[in-house]
């Protein structure tokens, strides 16, 4: 039953986890949708770069796999 349980447990963090990441996927494609339509307005702003994103999301990540290790 405890098995169960944690197993239940596990699979709970696992969909927050994802819910998180994917929310913050998210708010990254808003934010780089609107720097383009900007640019294409001709205003001076920068384009974030893929590195930088993905460098964001492993920072997110992170954060999110120690707040789980902290609520054990």
């Amino acid at each position: 039953m405890a098995k169960k349980a944690d197993e239940k447990r596990t699979e709970e963090k696992k969909t927050k986890y994802i819910s998180h990441i994917a929310y913050h996927l998210y708010q990254m494609y808003l934010h780089k949708d609107n720097v383009v339509k900007e640019k294409a307005k001709g205003a001076e702003v920068v384009e974030p770069q893929d590195d930088a994103m993905q460098d964001e999301v492993n920072r997110v990540a992170a954060t999110l796999i120690r707040l789980m290790e902290v609520s054990r």
